[in-house]
């Protein structure tokens, strides 16, 4: 999967475990995520943090952050500039299965003709 597309798919997943508004630090189930962050000398704000879930238990906690605030998945992606996912795991869980869990959000927050082209990518 190129750089593109890894960065891409990463964000579709993190967006669809961010359901707070982010106007201060935000700490999510112990995970603290700062209300802006610099990276490569741009400042970037925290657009929100969640918790993804897999049944009952908390699988990581992440928090994606944007040059300007965005309200879905496609504004983030129009967003111009860098844009940060910070990702913390909540239990330990072997590779095969994070790969599943992983797909299984970017499936769910993408239109099924957009995921089918990602499909080689994500199963390596």
């Amino acid at each position: 999967m190129s750089h593109l597309s890894t960065a891409r798919a990463w964000l579709l997943a993190a967006c669809g475990c961010l359901p707070l508004a982010a106007l201060a630090d935000v700490t999510v189930s112990g995970v603290k995520y700062d209300a802006a962050a610099d990276v490569r000398g741009t400042r970037l704000q925290l657009n929100g943090a969640g918790i993804r879930y897999y049944g009952p238990f908390k699988v990581y906690a992440a928090g994606l952050y944007l040059g300007r605030k965005a309200g879905t998945p496609e504004e983030a992606f129009a967003t111009p500039g860098g844009k940060r996912i910070s990702v913390t795991m909540l239990r330990e869980i072997d590779a095969a299965e994070l790969g599943k869990l992983f797909t299984r959000g970017v499936e769910s927050n993408m239109e099924k003709g957009s995921f089918a082209r990602l499909i080689p990518g994500l199963m390596r």
